[in-house]
């Protein structure tokens, strides 16, 4: 994975490439894409914006208990890990 930094707050591109060529995915700031497969013309995709309430509740929906957070807050390491962390 090669991660190149760009300005903004949200990833502009992405590229898998596999044995028969990559697939790129670019979206600049005017919210369409161009996808480009390796052998096949470009084609644009329209992809729309989510609101910041949308983004946090799928992200929301994604926690799971974290043991090793709740056993780095445990004083001493000796105190019982507690139910509801």
């Amino acid at each position: 994975m090669e991660r190149i930094a760009a300005e903004g707050a949200c990833i502009s591109s992405v590229e898998l490439v596999t044995a028969d060529g990559a697939i790129r995915l670019g979206r600049p700031q005017n919210g369409t894409a161009t996808l480009a497969i390796t052998g096949l013309p470009d084609r644009q995709v329209r992809l729309g914006e989510r609101e910041d309430s949308e983004l946090l509740a799928e992200e929301l929906r994604r926690l799971d208990r974290d043991d090793s957070y709740a056993d780095a807050l445990v004083v001493g390491g000796d105190q019982e890990r507690s139910s509801h962390v």
